[in-house]
């Protein structure tokens, strides 16, 4: 279990690595982008849910993405949002937090340990 905190909106989203065809192929629709990776999935839960949406489906071109993913952070192509993925053996998780927050302070616990 991982536990996020934070001065300004924070989403977080941890799965287990599998392929989930049906839900990237409505990703790749809502995003415009080609969401192919599980990473890709986590960062657009973890996205959605720290702009407050998570209740409700993202509207076509709703939902901005990074560029694309690797360890670490990752900026969207609109620049709002700053998104960390780390990708370990049988856990994929990101966190998303908005980039307009100077000196923002943040915390991420894995619980696990």
């Amino acid at each position: 279990m991982l536990v996020a905190r934070s001065h300004s909106p924070i989403g977080i989203d941890a799965e287990v690595p599998r392929s989930r065809p049906a839900a990237f192929r409505f990703l790749t629709r809502a995003t415009g982008e080609c969401i192919e990776t599980i990473e890709q999935w986590t960062q657009a839960e973890a996205l959605w849910k720290a702009s407050g949406q998570a209740h409700r489906r993202p509207l076509l071109g709703e939902l901005v993405m990074p560029a694309g993913w690797t360890n670490g952070w990752h900026t969207t192509t609109d620049s709002r949002w700053s998104v960390y993925t780390q990708r370990e053996t049988g856990l994929v998780w990101s966190f998303a937090i908005h980039n307009n927050e100077e000196n923002d302070v943040f915390d991420v616990i894995d619980l696990r340990e």
